[in-house]
């Protein structure tokens, strides 16, 4: 029991961890094609905080549909992953219905008959900053945070001066993660790395070299020492493995993020992700070098890393549930 009690508080600030990131993320959606009031994005909670990641055309907008009652809140952010001073600085706008003021729009933004308009140009001076989650850079350029007048369809547009690119808009302001949300994540962030401007090599890239290097050494180990020397072992030394690639993969985009963004403090939540998934790699893998049965301790620790690696996306789903079968399978003893 010893051997494993200096895993109560790690598994404790993992636990905290699980349980304070949905209330500072974002959900990620991925819209297709909503660059027309006929094609807008409905958005079916509007107060639920969620981000779409997509892409501009040169003097293009998107359109994001909102079904709001009297007195309900609005809340729309935009941001890009690059400076604005690299020449792309998308608008935000809220079409609203009724007879009001007008905000000035490009001539490409369809305005409905009997609709008002609410803008907020781009800051072409906006300061980067790190979203600690992700990790990743962003540029937050507007924001619209008003209360809905009346009942009816609204309508949230983001749209491109002379130059395309990548952007964001935040929609909504309680932070919330469903179950389907939460496993689609490691997915989802490979996506929006991508949105960032990496190839999809450059963001599997941490978890390629952990494996390859991991895998060379457990097999060394293996002919050297007898070592993994179970079906079962190997199975934790690839959840291990798993695990230890969530590290690199965070330590590897803080680095990309800190060449567009300055170094701020809310990296330490990212490093405090990078070293529970560490943690929770070491004890699995610590087990797959030993010659001891699966004990009810360490299947109750497995059970344990599991649920908290579902629950902080680590190990690319891969790591937790390896670490969940390791936890049932069936007694054996290791080779004497």
């Amino acid at each position: 029991m010893r051997k494993i009690a200096w895993l109560s508080p790690l598994l404790l600030m993992a636990i905290l961890l699980v349980a304070s990131s949905p209330a500072a993320a974002h959900s990620p959606l991925f819209p297709v094609e909503n660059h027309s009031i006929d094609t807008a994005m409905a958005i079916d909670d509007p107060a639920k905080s969620i981000a779409i990641y997509h892409e501009l055309e040169s003097e293009e907008a998107a359109y994001y549909e909102l079904q709001m009652k009297a007195g309900e809140r609005i809340f729309l952010q935009t941001l890009i992953p690059v400076s604005p001073q690299q020449g792309f600085i998308p608008g935000l706008a809220l079409l609203l219905p009724g007879v009001g003021s007008n905000g000035t729009l490009p001539s490409f933004v369809e305005v409905p008959s009997g609709y008002h308009t609410l803008v907020a140009p781009g800051d072409a001076n906006a300061e980067g900053e790190l979203e600690p989650f992700t990790p990743g850079p962003i540029f937050i350029l507007a924001e619209i945070d008003v209360v809905a007048p009346v009942d009816g369809t609204y309508y949230g547009v983001v749209f491109s001066n002379d130059q395309g690119g990548n952007y964001a808009i935040a929609i909504g302001y309680l932070e919330a993660f469903t179950a389907e949300e939460i496993l689609s994540l490691p997915v989802d962030l490979l996506t929006i790395y991508q949105w960032e401007g990496q190839a999809l090599w450059q963001a599997l890239l941490p978890y390629v070299l952990v494996f390859a290097i991991g895998l060379l050494l457990a097999y060394y180990g293996h002919r050297r020492m007898g070592k993994p020397d179970t079906w079962v072992k190997w199975l934790a030394v690839i959840s291990s493995l798993a695990f230890l690639g969530s590290t690199a993969s965070v330590l590897f985009q803080l680095a990309f993020s800190f060449t567009r963004v300055p170094v701020s403090s809310t990296m330490v939540l990212s490093l405090l992700f990078a070293l529970a998934y560490l943690i929770m790699g070491l004890v699995v893998g610590r087990f797959a070098f030993q010659r001891k049965e699966l004990s009810l301790r360490v299947r109750i620790v497995f059970v344990a890393i599991a649920i908290i690696g579902l629950s902080m996306w680590g190990g690319f789903y891969i790591g937790p549930i390896l670490a969940l079968v390791v936890a049932f399978a069936p007694p054996y003893r290791g080779k004497k």
